[in-house]
Parts: C-alpha cells; structure tokens; sequence
C-alpha cells in the first residue's frame, strides 16, 4: 500500500504540474525507473489512475495520458455543479450564517483581486481564488466524500492550467458571472441556483 501510494500521488503530481503533458504516452517501465520502484506498485497506481479516469492503459502500447475532451470537460464540470449546489442547499437549510459570510468575504476578496483599470487580470490569482471558493463551498456539507470528490474533478480538470476565462474577450463576462454569484452567496434567502449554473456553463465553454 505504502509503495503503491507514493507512485499514484507523484504520478498524479506529474501529470497536474505538465511533466506528464495531456495526450502524451509513457509506460510502466519509464515511469518504474523514473521512481525507482519495481513495476508492481506502478502497476497497481496506474491501474487506479485509469479507474479514476486519468489515464489509458493500452496493452503493449504504453500508458496514455488523457486530454480533456469537449463532452468529457461538460460531464466533470456538471459533477462539480452537482456538488456545490447540493453543498450550498444544505447549508442555506442548516446554517445561512455560515453561507452568507462565506460570500460576503469572497466578495470583498474578489474585489481586491480585479485591477483598477479593468485591464491585465492576473489569471493566477483569480483561478486560486475559485479554487478555493468552490472547494470552500464544498465542503459545507461536512462530507469527507464530498472534498474527495471535488479534489478528483478539479484535478481532472487541470484546473491551473487553464485560464482563458480571464483572457480577452471573456473577462468582462467571467467577472459579471461570479460579481452575481458572490452577491447571492452573500445573501443566501435570495440565492438562485442559475446564477452558479450560468458560471459553470462560462466555465465550460472557456474550457481547453
């Protein structure tokens, strides 16, 4: 177990920071003298890496790191929606406090974060921060399921490395999408689940 999860999580590593780039091919053997490990651990997490939708292992051939194709960027992206909608439901009905506080620093944070002229957004910041703000909202409903789940999306996602929301010409779009969310968060007896849809349907189609 020990082995198996050290190769999985820097495997995992790898293909999140670009040294294992999307659709690119590597083998077991490459990857076994690349960790210094016997093949039978890096068997076992690839194995559970293509469970888990990261990789195809294609017999004789190598190990094929999947690119985030259209339907398969749509399917993950509408998981997360899934999740974050149900989290926040359950917090509008358990603890509004929370919920609302929760937006009305994320409004303040999202502010601090746009440039003064509207002009050069910095991408990395602003992709952390809806990380953060989704992995937040999340985890509201207390359900250790529910963090794994969004840690797999994202992940799957290559969420870092995508930024094109916060590139010409959809930033004005991108910023009015998430000023209407974080307003409602503020305010959760008058949230409407359209305005978080409509973000991750931005989402979806900034997507690369």
């Amino acid at each position: 177990m020990g082995l198996r999860k050290e190769a999985y999580d820097a495997i995992l590593q790898w293909m999140l920071t670009n040294e294992l780039t999307k659709g690119s091919v590597t083998s077991e053997i490459e990857l076994s003298k690349r960790l210094d490990m016997s093949r039978t651990p890096v068997r076992a997490a690839l194995q559970q890496l293509e469970t888990e939708g990261y990789v195809r292992i294609v017999p004789k051939h190598g190990v094929l790191i999947l690119d985030s194709s259209a339907d398969r960027v749509s399917d993950l992206f509408d998981t997360l929606a899934a999740l974050v909608l149900f989290a926040i439901e359950q917090a509008r009905a358990a603890d509004p406090d929370e919920l609302g506080g929760l937006g009305c620093l994320a409004e303040r944070t999202f502010k601090d974060l746009l440039p003064a002229d509207r002009g050069k957004y910095n991408s990395g910041a602003l992709g952390r921060f809806e990380y953060e703000l989704l992995r937040d909202l999340s985890s509201l409903g207390h359900n250790q399921e529910f963090a794994r789940l969004f840690e797999l999306t994202t992940a799957k996602l290559f969420w870092f490395h995508n930024d094109r929301r916060w590139q010409s010409p959809y930033q004005a779009a991108t910023v009015e999408c998430l000023d209407r969310f974080l307003a409602m968060l503020a305010e959760p007896t008058s949230f409407l689940p359209g305005t978080l849809l409509h973000y991750f349907q931005l989402l979806k189609r900034t997507w690369s």
